[in-house]
């Protein structure tokens, strides 16, 4: 199963969970469970065109990767997909 990682700034909207195994076997379709089991990331990672929001990068086994080309990114039983919020501070 994909695992998907949680950094600590968006484990506030996954109930303290700092991964999910997903059973899905594309990038798109996990992203969609992912959002189905926890809707309140919808608004801090996805803006309300589907597209992610400009400070959360998406990452899968170390590589960056795209919502655009999400469907035609298969997945591996041991990938690990990363959502990355931007860290700023002054």
């Amino acid at each position: 199963m994909p695992t998907v990682l949680f950094p600590r700034q968006l484990r506030a909207y996954t109930a303290g969970d700092a991964q999910y195994n997903a059973s899905s076997t594309n990038l798109r379709d996990v992203i969609s469970e992912l959002f189905s089991k926890y809707p309140k990331l919808v608004g801090p990672v996805i803006l309300p065109d589907g597209r992610l929001q400009p400070f959360v990068g998406l990452f899968v086994s170390g590589t960056h990767a795209s919502l655009d080309a999400a469907e035609a990114h298969p997945l591996q039983h041991d990938s690990e997909v990363a959502l990355v919020s931007a860290v700023a501070g002054g």
